[in-house]
């Protein structure tokens, strides 16, 4: 993560001009015919199925409503939740 961190530290100046704006996401992944993947997990709503669950935190700019870079990537299976966030 610390790339994108750097990259988002380095645009924040020219996205944000009074602040920037945090999306908060959380996706279904649906890996179903991906027989496979033996840590996939039962999805809920319209990602019914087998699977990943995503989550995303995207910081957004103020100027345009551009996206800048990812802050945190968490994704969540069935043996482990790999957890990726800035520090």
């Amino acid at each position: 993560m610390q790339p994108l961190l750097e990259l988002a530290r380095q645009q924040t100046p020219f996205a944000c001009a009074a602040y920037g704006l945090v999306v908060h996401d959380w996706s279904g992944l649906n890996y179903s015919s991906h027989t496979d993947k033996k840590d996939r997990i039962r999805l809920a709503g319209d990602a019914a199925g087998l699977g990943y669950e995503l989550y995303t935190a995207l910081l957004v700019g103020d100027r345009d409503g551009r996206p800048v870079a990812p802050l945190r990537l968490r994704l969540r299976g069935q043996v482990a939740v790999l957890d990726r966030r800035g520090q």
